[in-house]
């Protein structure tokens, strides 16, 4: 099982509206997905965000699936060499 995003605070405690990584774990999680075009456009993630996420999902002994990609404007403004 997998999840889509979670909080960057791996300690416990109220972070309303977040899921940490140690309760994905908790509920049989073995894999987080971080770093969305989406979270990243909408939710305005940041490489940082990101990465303390990938930290906090790493102490849970969670696997980070860690997506790198474009929005939709940007792969279909790129060029074939790119």
């Amino acid at each position: 099982m997998a999840a889509q995003n979670c909080s960057a605070e791996s300690q416990e405690g109220a972070h309303t509206g977040e899921v940490a990584p140690s309760m994905l774990r908790d509920v049989g999680a073995r894999y987080v997905i971080v770093g969305h075009s989406e979270r990243r456009q909408f939710y305005c993630d940041t490489d940082t965000t990101v990465n303390r996420k990938c930290q906090a999902a790493l102490a849970a002994n969670l696997n980070v699936i860690l997506c790198l990609g474009e929005r939709l404007e940007q792969r279909e403004g790129a060029s074939p060499n790119e």
